[in-house]
């Protein structure tokens, strides 16, 4: 609840230092005049692996890099002036449990190794509430160059997310599980910090800002574990994971045309 707290008045702190330096930053430029404030956004972006730790055995589980994809809208407050903010509503999946492995033949009841490659991923939906401080540079003519701190809120459902391996034996003629893992979600809410370094320009009408991305987690969105067994030679294996939410990525963001009110001509009577 404290955090909570600190969290709301950073957010305070923060847009009333806005409001105060934007008046020293503001300019005068014309380059978003026919542009709606409201911009559709689309985040192709890559998660962090998963930290994997190991507690004993030796069967090795590969966390991976996992790919995602966010859409929303965001609001540009002050979209002509060098200091402005951002703010909006983004959701998508994240990528919770995504490994491999590879079960030596002589642990299982098959001729030859096997290769265990985690697809589909398993994911948990996330929406998300960016909150960006950005400075744009109006030193150019045709484009503008931008660079963006801030935070972003997520809330994401409590719930526990897994994965299993049930392999057939031949002799016993039963499903015997060889891999599993879980994880669960630490809480509802939580925070990024976010950094995005870009560039605006425009296409016939429409307005397009393209920016590279980051944003890292302040504490792990999802914790859990992995467990190897009922293997013929190999010792049992335990391990934990960590999954910190943290991303890269690239964002597009599209701001179009202001629509123009047709003047009504009204008919004169000679």
């Amino acid at each position: 609840m404290v955090n909570k707290k600190k969290d709301f008045i950073a957010v305070i702190i923060i847009f009333t230092a806005l409001l105060v330096f934007n008046k020293i930053y503001s300019q005068n430029n014309l380059f978003f005049e026919d542009n709606k404030k409201w911009g559709i956004v689309i985040q192709p972006i890559v998660y962090n692996k998963a930290f994997v730790s190991k507690d004993y055995g030796a069967t090795v589980y590969d966390s991976q890099y996992s790919p995602s994809l966010k859409v929303g809208i965001l609001y540009d407050f002050f979209q002509n002036r060098q200091l402005s903010i951002k703010s909006g509503l983004l959701t998508g999946l994240m990528p919770v449990i995504n490994g491999k492995f590879k079960l030596l033949d002589s642990d299982i009841f098959f001729e030859d190794d096997f290769y265990f490659d985690e697809s589909p991923i398993r994911s948990s939906l996330i929406l998300s509430l960016p909150i960006q401080i950005e400075y744009k540079n109006f030193n150019y003519k045709n484009s503008i160059w931008n660079f963006g701190v801030g935070i972003q809120l997520n809330l994401i459902p409590e719930s526990s997310i897994g994965e299993g391996v049930f392999l057939f034996d031949d002799v016993s003629g039963e499903n015997r599980e060889v891999y599993a893992s879980y994880a669960d979600s630490n809480s509802s809410i939580d925070v990024d910090l976010v950094f995005t370094y870009g560039i605006y320009f425009k296409i016939r009408e429409m307005i397009l800002n393209t920016s590279l991305l980051y944003h890292h987690s302040l504490k792990n969105k999802f914790e859990g574990e992995y467990q190897f067994g009922n293997l013929i030679e190999s010792e049992p294996t335990r391990g934990e994971m960590n999954i910190s939410g943290n991303y890269f990525g690239i964002s597009f963001t599209a701001y179009f045309k202001k629509k123009t009110k047709k003047k009504k001509r009204k008919n004169i009577k000679l």
